[in-house]
């Protein structure tokens, strides 16, 4: 143990993209556990290394949160061990090398930091689903109101009342500049999150809808609040959700859909999923093999949902499946050992895949709630967007509501900028953590020239 006690740094090169990442080994003899690991790219730290054995220069140890082990030789001076890291399907060359100096935690120039020019006050309300009531956070400018507000609804996967993700706090940011143009924004924990009850791992965008709704009556029943000036601000999935509340409440003012998807959700993935591989350089037949396997696996799991939402034979849908896997891999020609880790791999994937979520969104098609939106609407995307494409998404959302005969809608393509609003070099999802901007500030200021020309 004595001899790797200290901080170590590794370089990971995954299709095209290169992670930096960090062990730290304890001097601590009783330590809970021998380390922690670090992935500074993707603002990951402290995660526990929790097997370690050292045998003269032989080094092992496992990171079971990541799924991740590695093996390695350690160096006649300890400086440096050779080895190879495994997590997943993957099977890469790892070598790492004692650190000089520690990783500073990445710069974000944007976070608001005080004192601010407006008040935060946190804030419970009910969902209107049974049993469920969100917590959050309500910014509201100086000064008697009444202001005009919006509802925050972020994106896929549980996420706070910030939108954290990379050490970035994007709706924070927003709420920031929305108060400092005297407009309100109420954001929320996610169902399980913070003070936020109900199960987040059993619900839909459909009970997502219903936990928006309730932000809309919070807002709207505020005295310092416009009760009619009061929208909803969606990103990703939120873009989705939107739309859902205002379909079905005429008493939302405007729409404010961030790379809002227009495609059936299958649609969508494909798209992303095709995109990302080519920013990433993936070579061309690896790209062919990963689009069969995904092809395969979502085809076979819709043809597995019912319209009862809550059935699910997920026993029948991998007997399907998995023989169909195994067929195209044979095809391939691969050698054994890269077939069982495929294997291994899409069955893994398609235990995550049978959530309700993403049952619900790889079927769910926009379009008809669109068509019922007729409130002023702003849809704001990026050209470097590799997870909601712009053109192709943009186009679906504006057909939609024009067949709805909504006249009062404006679709704009900023040039430059990600999935998350950022400027970019590649769009890449793995550049995220890398930049230091948190939302561009032409997606800021268009946010604000719209709510408040539809003020006026």
């Amino acid at each position: 143990m004595s001899r790797i006690e200290g901080d170590w740094l590794g370089l990971l090169r995954v299709a095209g993209t290169t992670l930096r990442i960090v062990f730290h080994f304890k001097k601590q003899q009783a330590a809970a556990y021998p380390g922690t690991m670090d992935s500074p790219d993707q603002s990951a730290f402290g995660i526990p290394v929790d097997t370690l054995v050292v045998t003269d220069t032989r080094v092992t140890f496992g990171v079971s949160v990541a799924q991740g082990e590695y093996t390695g030789s350690l160096s006649v001076d300890s400086q440096r061990m050779d080895g190879r890291w495994k997590q997943g399907g993957l099977d890469i060359p790892l070598v790492l090398e004692r650190m000089l100096k520690p990783i500073l935690p990445p710069k974000r120039p944007q976070t608001p930091r005080g004192p601010f020019p407006y008040t935060q006050t946190p804030v419970t309300f009910p969902s209107q689903h049974k049993g469920v009531r969100l917590s959050g956070t309500l910014c509201m400018p100086k000064g008697r109101g009444p202001f005009p507000g919006t509802v925050l609804v972020n994106g896929s996967g549980q996420q706070d009342q910030d939108a954290a993700m990379l050490s970035h706090k994007p709706f924070l940011v927003i709420a920031d500049q929305l108060a400092r143009a005297g407009i309100a924004t109420l954001r929320y924990n996610d169902r399980g999150l913070g003070r936020s009850t109900g199960v987040f791992a059993d619900a839909t965008s459909a009970d997502f809808a219903d936990d928006a709704e309730g932000g809309v009556k919070f807002l709207r029943a505020h005295p310092r609040i416009m009760h009619n000036k009061v929208g909803i601000t969606g990103h990703s999935e939120g873009g989705l959700i939107a739309p859902m509340v205002a379909a079905r409440m005429p008493e939302v003012a405007f729409l404010v859909l961030l790379a809002a998807p227009g495609l059936v959700g299958k649609e969508v993935l494909q798209q992303q999923s095709d995109a990302i591989m080519l920013a990433s350089k993936v070579p061309p037949a690896d790209r062919e093999l990963s689009q069969g396997l995904q092809s395969l696996l979502l085809t076979a799991l819709m043809e597995n949902i019912t319209t009862d939402a809550q059935h699910f034979d997920k026993p029948h849908f991998l007997a399907q499946l998995m023989p169909r896997v195994a067929t195209y891999i044979t095809a391939k020609k691969l050698d054994e050992k890269n077939r069982e880790a495929l294997l291994k791999q899409v069955s893994e994937q398609a235990e995550q895949l049978v959530s309700p979520w993403f049952r619900y969104f790889l079927t769910y098609d926009p379009a008809p709630t669109l068509q019922k939106v007729t409130i002023p609407v702003l849809a704001l995307y990026g050209t470097k967007d590799l997870q909601v494409l712009a053109a192709e998404n943009s186009k679906a959302v504006q057909q939609a509501l024009r067949r709805g005969n909504n006249g009062r809608v404006r679709v704009q393509i900023l040039n430059n900028l990600n999935h998350l609003f950022q400027h970019a070099e590649t769009g890449s999802p793995a550049e995220y953590g890398q930049i230091s901007e948190t939302f561009a500030p032409e997606a800021l200021q268009a946010i604000i020239r719209f709510v408040k020309a539809v003020l006026h």
